[in-house]
């Protein structure tokens, strides 16, 4: 009896051991901007080797959600090369994929990006006019107008499980806008400048804010 329990449990930890050696895939978005209530298509640059200990997933997610949000998890199938999953929220947005699942209820492997209108435009990009509700959709703007991702890189930049916002040195996360700061000092310019945000505006780049007249007393 103890030597049929012995090979049981070794073979439920080769079969741990199988699933982790599996390469994860990389994944992209076909488009970088999308619109409440569209399909945002993601490609794997290899066939999901899904099984039932490892089972991949998708999900879309605020880029400042923690990487354990599993709300929304779609599972891919076995040998699907593309995953489809509906944008029901604008915003700063990623899909992320999971897999060994339900060996662990999350384990991120890759992570793409993708901006969410509330509608479209004829720019698919609202313009610089448009006032900022605060400093974090100041950046979102800014970014958008650069032509640059969530993380400050050109739209399309490929991410693995790791978040560009995690600090190895104090092995914690970054927040996004101080990372995004230290990055990009225009974008610091831009959005954080009391002069630029108590108009509302959002400069572009290299455009330094304009200086205020001295009010004359009477």
């Amino acid at each position: 009896m103890q030597s049929k329990l012995i090979l049981i449990l070794s073979g439920l930890t080769a079969g741990a051991a199988l699933a982790g050696c599996d390469t994860a895939p990389t994944m992209s978005v076909a488009l970088s901007t999308a619109v409440v209530g569209e399909d945002i298509v993601v490609s794997f640059n290899s066939p999901i080797k899904g099984k039932a200990s490892n089972l991949h997933w998708i999900t879309l997610q605020s880029v400042d959600a923690p990487d354990t949000l599993s709300t929304g998890r779609m599972v891919v199938e076995h040998g699907q090369t593309s995953a489809r999953v509906r944008a029901t929220e604008s915003g700063t947005l990623e899909v992320r994929l999971h897999d060994r699942y339900p060996q662990k209820d999350t384990h991120l492997v890759a992570r793409a990006p993708v901006r969410v209108l509330a509608k479209r435009d004829k720019a698919d990009n609202p313009p610089l006019a448009v006032v900022p509700a605060n400093e974090k959709e100041c950046l979102d703007q800014w970014l958008a107008a650069q032509n640059l991702d969530a993380y400050g890189s050109p739209v399309g930049s490929v991410y693995a499980a790791v978040s560009p916002l995690f600090d190895q040195s104090s092995d914690r996360m970054t927040p996004r806008t101080t990372y995004l700061y230290a990055k990009l000092p225009t974008a610091k310019l831009a959005c954080s400048s009391p002069a630029g945000q108590s108009a509302g505006e959002v400069r572009a780049p290299g455009e330094q804010p304009q200086p205020t007249e001295p009010s004359q007393r009477q």
